[in-house]
């Protein structure tokens, strides 16, 4: 059944309404036929309501660790952070952390112990400003690239510096940049291992600082513009600060912080592989982004500015962290789901705190945990623990009845029969086995007219 205009159910908020999301279904959120929202429940402002748990529960917890970024530059140039914005775990050690300063000074990243807060190494990188300087490097994440098996740290610079700059396409889009280099060079070349762990990771040069040099195989970027209809085309600071890259796809997704007004929600932009445009000349081509939905928050509100952004490995769970709530939005993503899908539909909000501003987050490895890091000359890295159910981690837990390779106790000698071997499937939904890899079942010992059958044969 269609609703009537101004009715319940319209994708339109009327009268009473606190919240209207397009159907005439109770209790998921927004509740029919009143359109409030459902206790427990939030809903964003964008039409029609998307709406999630105010509290994902249990599956978060934390923060377990907490420490302090040891704030002293190893190397000889002696640059320390003078604000961090951005973190992401190393692929090579989940012990290392890279970070990067969004001050006044050159772009430095640095490799942090994660747990230690040790400073172990940093490195500038050239960017194609006349200044040579930070324009407004907000974001970093670490995901696939050109090179398979391979990870890459993607470094975003919005251009702003404090200005109200836009960067759209009637305009020249000279400090607008995406820069993209090697984590694997960089382990290669530049570290050394201390003993059976990387948690001793060393820089193998005197001093501590990374000498990185512009060739191909380490440093790329990408000249990039923003969308004309963007908020109507308002021009105005377009501040984006989350960033991050999907395993599946290699798409790049960058999430607006701010928009003109209090009521505008929050966008969600995209630059699909074959879109981007890698170089490292000075008449690099400008890649525009597309604006692919509205997320539930609205972008401008002091309290719910998204500043930070990370996806698992397995691209199953994206994470939104926000500078003024102590919050963090969770997506979870099924095996059939594109990114926009998943993050334009229910999510659940939890408590995570590291201030000031919960700059940025970062999954590790296998997705069971990550770390947030605060703004500032002495960040703070703190860990939880992120235990989502989704299927495609490798983890079988709530109502899963597998998860790849995790079939529980479940054998083909349990689901065929006694002495059945082979390989169990579990499929794309974790909830049914295929076992058709098994063979037959049979007795392990049966008397035949004095003859033994052991293990299907006579004996």
């Amino acid at each position: 059944m269609t609703p009537a205009l101004g009715a319940c159910g319209d994708s339109v908020l009327d009268g009473g309404e606190t919240c209207d999301d397009g159907n005439t279904v109770d209790a998921d959120g927004c509740d029919y036929p009143s359109c409030t929202i459902t206790t427990g429940w939030i809903c964003g402002s964008a039409m029609p309501s998307v709406c999630g748990l105010a509290d994902c529960g249990s599956v978060v917890t934390g923060p377990t660790v907490s420490v302090s970024v040891s704030n002293v530059d190893p190397g000889p140039t002696a640059n320390p952070i003078t604000e961090t914005s951005g973190v992401s775990i190393s692929s090579f050690d989940d012990a290392l952390v890279w970070t990067l300063d969004d001050g006044a000074n050159e772009p430095w990243v640095y490799a942090v112990g994660r747990t230690t807060g040790n400073m172990i190494a940093a490195f500038v990188y050239t960017r194609p400003a006349s200044s040579g300087t930070n324009a407004d490097t907000e974001s970093m994440d670490l995901g696939p690239g050109p090179i398979d098996g391979h990870s890459y740290l993607y470094i975003w610079d919005n251009g702003l510096g404090g200005n109200n700059n836009w960067c759209g396409p009637a305009d020249t889009c000279t400090t607008t940049y995406i820069f993209r280099i090697d984590e694997q060079e960089l382990r290669d070349a530049y570290f050394t291992e201390t003993g059976n762990d990387l948690d001793g990771l060393e820089a193998n040069n005197a001093g501590g600082d990374i000498d990185l040099p512009s060739s191909p195989n380490v440093l790329y970027r990408m000249k990039v513009q923003f969308p004309s209809d963007l908020y109507g085309g308002t021009r105005y600071n377009q501040d984006m600060e989350g960033m991050f890259v999907d395993p599946q796809t290699k798409d790049i997704f960058i999430i607006t912080k701010r928009g003109p007004s209090t009521a505008e929600a929050a966008h969600l932009l995209r630059i699909p592989l074959a879109d981007q445009v890698w170089g490292q000349a000075a008449g690099d081509a400008t890649v525009t982004l597309t604006d692919v939905g509205t997320l539930p928050w609205d972008s401008s509100s002091g309290t719910a500015r998204a500043v930070g952004a990370d996806i698992t490995d397995d691209g199953g769970l994206i994470g939104v962290s926000h500078e003024g709530w102590a919050y963090g939005f969770f997506f979870l993503r099924d095996s059939t789901e594109t990114v926009t899908e998943a993050m334009t539909g229910y999510f659940c909000r939890d408590a995570i705190t590291n201030g000031p501003q919960n700059e940025s987050i970062a999954f590790d490895s296998d997705g069971r945990e990550f770390v947030t890091i605060s703004e500032g000359g002495s960040p703070d890295i703190r860990e939880y623990n992120s235990e989502f159910v989704r299927c495609g981690d490798n983890y079988k837990e709530g109502v899963e009845v597998c998860d790849d390779l995790d079939f529980g106790s479940a054998t083909c000698a349990t689901i065929v029969g006694t002495g059945s071997t082979g390989t169990l499937v579990c499929n794309a939904l974790c909830d049914t086995i295929d076992s058709s890899g098994c063979s037959a079942a049979y007795a392990a010992s049966i008397t035949l007219d004095g003859a033994s059958l052991v293990g299907g044969g006579i004996q």
